[in-house]
């Protein structure tokens, strides 16, 4: 920390930030500015009375920069309380010796990550605290990256931070480009189940016997789903009112199954026959799939003419809030099938490798709140990847880089190891964001309450040394497992799926050798697939207990396998210095007139008019 007299007294400095700029206009007339250089920060000094022992030392210094000929090289904390800049040091990660910093989204949004960092602590940085790097004099101060708010900083659970910087970098910082990767790891995951349907059945009369002339314009109809137990209606999970509205001319009792039975199915259009609706209501309907899980119907006419609402909740019913032709009715209604263990709100939270709860930069837990209506593991998967990781999603996982993207291998949800319940249980990979160290997941709660069967899996600790594709069959040197027939194994490098799976017919162990051969059974997969052709002494295995029968679970997360660890491509590792150790070089553009205060008769006092310095690069 280069100490300065002048800042040591300082009890008011303001700062300003400037870039130069040009103006420039085209030949059509166009006028744009453009920034010439980086923002060069200027400061307004101020000094209280000062003693005469004060005053000479304060004098001393200013002699020794020598009218702005050389340079005041100083830290601009204060000792008269003064926080414009941090003169605490930084926390740092056990072990580390230095802050360094990563270049993940720099190019675009002048954002770094500050690496290297004492994790989880409160109020590590605020905004506009001074940094500084190791290999140049330019010195920035930082604030939240864009869509992000507050005025306080937090270190991640793998000591990182992540800081907009207040101007670009400068070509010699050092800035190499590189893009880092967080881990990649797959996991396996079984969700329980529930009871997927009521059926409510409902008298329906379309008007058309009481009114056969049709009419000169068809009016939209509306389908509004209530609480059963209010009769207020039911809202979606944004908010929104379970409202269907019916294009117009669909008035038929086959009419309005199909075209309901599409919103169900997230389908629906905005065609009738005789006119249509907007798509912002073509995709409000579209919603029930939050609701219904399908609409049919039965009859030939009134009174005859039904229709089946399949309910994927309990207590949710329908009424005909406006009518697609005159004189339409929607009566009698009959509960045909209760909901005994309907489905409910699960919970995936999000842990850090020692298992404690990963937070974001809020310092909030990182969590996933599963809607009721993802019945299945299937399901899930295509909510974290259409709806958590969507381009325009709000979600921390998304907005916070903790998930970077679904990765290859993607997923896969087959039921050929004994599951009977379709999609309940697969399997799918992540790759997360380099500030956040190794992830796992778990499902804290799951969305069926009803265990389901499956075969439980784990990565083993034998390698496969040769294949035979010929007998289908693999060679294991020196095998520490115990395999069974009937288990199923698989390549660590491929998908819970039925392409490279096999199932052990035989096992043959030599005792000589050591040598483990294990035939698969040629009726389950007729041969070992391309993952098992390309077996090294590197090429792991999973193993599936053969146990469906009787092993069950109402809801799992399950780390498999880690594809890639942490790729931090650190910016030719220089060092980020925060706090006491940003030193600004500075040029003092004028040097203040100093007023004497006579104090008695021998002392006096002595006040400076304000100081001005600015930045040197």
């Amino acid at each position: 920390m280069a100490t300065s007299s002048i800042f040591k007294y300082a009890n008011d400095i303001s700062i300003n930030r400037a870039a130069p700029s040009a103006r420039s206009v085209s030949t059509g007339g166009y006028a744009r500015t453009h920034r010439l250089g980086p923002s060069i920060i200027s400061l307004d000094v101020d000094l209280p009375i000062l003693s005469e022992e004060q005053y000479l030392e304060v004098e001393n210094e200013l002699f020794s920069i020598d009218d702005g000929i050389k340079f005041l090289t100083a830290n601009i904390s204060s000792n008269n309380g003064n926080n414009i800049m941090s003169g605490v040091t930084t926390p740092l990660a056990t072990g580390s010796t230095s802050i360094q910093f990563l270049t993940t989204d720099y190019t675009s949004l002048r954002t770094i990550v500050l690496c290297n960092l004492q994790p989880n602590v409160e109020k590590i940085f605020k905004v506009g605290d001074f940094i500084q790097f190791a290999n140049h004099a330019k010195v920035y101060q930082i604030s939240k990256p864009i869509n992000e708010s507050g005025s306080y900083f937090r270190s991640s659970s793998g000591g990182t931070c992540k800081v907009r910087l207040s101007t670009p970098l400068l070509s010699a910082i050092g800035y190499n480009g590189s893009a880092s990767s967080g881990y990649t790891n797959s996991f396996y995951i079984v969700n329980g189940k529930g009871d997927n349907a009521e059926m409510v059945e409902y008298d329906f009369d379309d008007g058309t016997f009481s009114n056969p002339t049709p009419p000169a314009v068809f009016p939209t109809g509306i389908f509004t789903f209530v609480n059963a137990g209010t009769n207020t209606p039911y809202q979606y999970n944004d908010g929104t009112q379970a409202i269907v509205h019916i294009p117009p001319g669909l008035f038929t009792v086959t009419d309005i199954a199909s075209y309901l039975d599409a919103c169900a199915n997230g389908t629906a259009g905005t065609s009738g026959s005789f006119g249509n609706i907007s798509q912002s209501r073509a995709d409000q309907n579209n919603k029930l799939t939050q609701v219904v899980a399908g609409v049919s119907s039965t009859g030939v006419g009134p009174p005859n003419d039904k229709l089946l609402f399949s309910f994927i909740l309990p207590n949710v019913r329908v009424q005909l809030t406006a009518v697609s032709y005159t004189g339409a009715t929607l009566t009698n209604e009959t509960v045909l099938q209760t909901i005994t263990n309907p489905y409910r709100n699960g919970l995936i939270t999000f842990k850090n490798s020692d298992g404690t709860t990963l937070k974001d930069r809020n310092g909030n837990d990182v969590t996933i709140v599963l809607p009721s209506y993802l019945q299945n593991a299937l399901q899930i998967y295509n909510y974290i990847n259409n709806t958590i990781l969507a381009t325009n999603s709000t979600h921390v996982l998304k907005t916070h880089n903790i998930i970077k993207q679904v990765t290859s291998p993607t997923a896969a949800f087959p039921e050929v190891f004994g599951e009977t319940e379709t999609d309940h249980v697969g399997h799918f990979t992540l790759q997360f964001g380099p500030e956040y160290g190794d992830i796992t997941m778990e499902l804290t709660t799951s969305t069926g309450p009803v265990a389901v069967n499956y075969n439980p899996i784990t990565k083993l600790r034998d390698v496969v040394q040769a294949v035979h594709p010929s007998s289908n069959q693999i060679e294991i040197d020196n095998p520490i497992e115990t395999y069974s027939v009937g288990d199923y194994l698989q390549p660590t490098s491929s998908l819970v799926s039925t392409s490279d799976v096999q199932r052990i017919l035989s096992i043959f162990v030599d005792p000589i050798l050591n040598i483990a051969f294990i035939d698969f059974d040629t009726s389950f997969n007729a041969t070992v697939g391309s993952a098992w052709s390309n077996a090294s002494g590197s090429n792991t295995i999973q193993r599936h207990l053969n146990t469906a029968t009787t092993t069950t679970t109402t809801g799992l997360i399950q780390l498999l396998d880690t594809y890639q660890t942490s790729t931090l491509n650190i910016a030719n590792f220089t060092t980020v210095k925060t706090g006491p150790d940003v030193n600004l070089k500075l040029m003092l553009t004028k040097k203040p007139a100093v007023t004497i205060i006579p104090k008695n008769e021998t002392e006096n006092l002595y006040k400076y008019d304000k100081f001005e310095f600015q930045e040197v690069l």
